[in-house]
């Protein structure tokens, strides 16, 4: 399997680089070698820098040069921002970042782009990497602080990619060999836009469905891998269970997933779930560390992203 710099495929981790001033050089060697300055974030006495301005990348990706001599006893770090690619992305430079400030008060941040999923973003408090559930929960384009920034506190967000829908492809029987039909013409776009299809949900356990709404049910059929978003409204009642189940557009061959993520919001909790298959033909939502749901009539607004094998 490839390796993508900055990212372990299994874990999805970070490397992070420390470098000590010595008051003289402004320009350090880098362990890895980079593509541009937005490829790392840099972290001076507690201050994000600003690619581009604060530091530029010199000899070919291999040295960073910061535009001010960093003084002895201020720290300095780099995170490598290299990613493995999971979805297409919209064309640009990436990562976006996001600066906002604390107020004491809020807890919801709205981005002007939506990332895909957790891992489609990276947030830092005053230089410090907020962690998925623990600090911060993603719902569209809104993230969501456990607890609210205090007043004045600086807020990085940077967004990885977000997925795209206006990819193009060709149909392959249209394709012509331009030495036999040099002039040959084809209009036939490529179209990975997303297939709707009908997802039912499934009551047991003693919990029961009272109602519930697919805001959004469809799928990309890609070969084997099948590329799933799900979003929907249900009000449980009854006997708690700790799972939802949906129905596949495409059964599974019983393997595990190739990506997924969860993110289970009601009126008073925000989290991210936990996705397992319930046999080939459906797969199961959970909370996290198994926590039950409401015994009484609750909302749950459940959105799925996910990418499985098909048989």
């Amino acid at each position: 399997m490839a390796k993508y710099l900055g990212r372990d495929v299994a874990y999805g981790m970070f490397d992070k680089q420390t470098i000590v001033p010595d008051g003289i050089n402004n320009e350090f060697t880098l362990i890895y070698q980079v593509g541009s300055s937005g490829s790392i974030l840099v972290n001076y006495g507690g201050n994000i820098q600003e690619p581009g301005v604060d530091y530029s990348i010199s000899d070919g990706g291999r040295k960073i040069q910061m535009a001010f001599i960093p003084q002895v006893g201020f720290s300095l770090y780099l995170v490598y921002m290299g990613k493995e690619l999971q979805v297409p992305s919209v064309a640009g430079a990436y990562p976006v970042l996001i600066q906002a400030l604390g107020d004491g008060v809020a807890v919801n941040f709205t981005m002007t782009l939506a990332p895909l999923n957790i891992a489609g973003i990276i947030v830092f408090k005053d230089g410090i990497h907020q962690r998925s559930a623990t600090d911060i929960n993603v719902l569209g384009s809104i993230v969501t602080f456990v607890t609210a920034p205090a007043l004045n506190t600086k807020l990085d967000f940077y967004i990885l990619g977000i997925e795209r829908s206006d990819l193009i492809t060709v149909n392959p029987l249209t394709i012509t060999n331009d030495k036999i039909a040099p002039m040959a013409v084809t209009s036939d776009k490529l179209n990975l836009l997303y297939t709707a299809y009908t997802s039912n949900l499934t009551t047991f356990g003693g919990m029961n469905i009272d109602s519930s709404t697919i805001n959004i049910s469809e799928y990309i059929d890609q070969g084997r891998c099948i590329k799933l978003r799900l979003q929907a409204t249900v009000i449980l009642s009854g006997t708690s269970d700790n799972k939802i189940r949906f129905e596949l557009p495409i059964p599974n061959n019983g393997s595990t997933l190739v990506a997924g993520s969860v993110t289970l919001s009601s009126a008073t909790t925000l989290e991210n779930g936990i996705i397992r298959w319930g046999s080939d033909s459906h797969f199961d939502i959970h909370r996290q560390f198994g926590v039950n749901y409401e015994t009484n009539p609750t909302e749950w607004t459940v959105e799925v992203d996910m990418e499985y094998e098909s048989e």
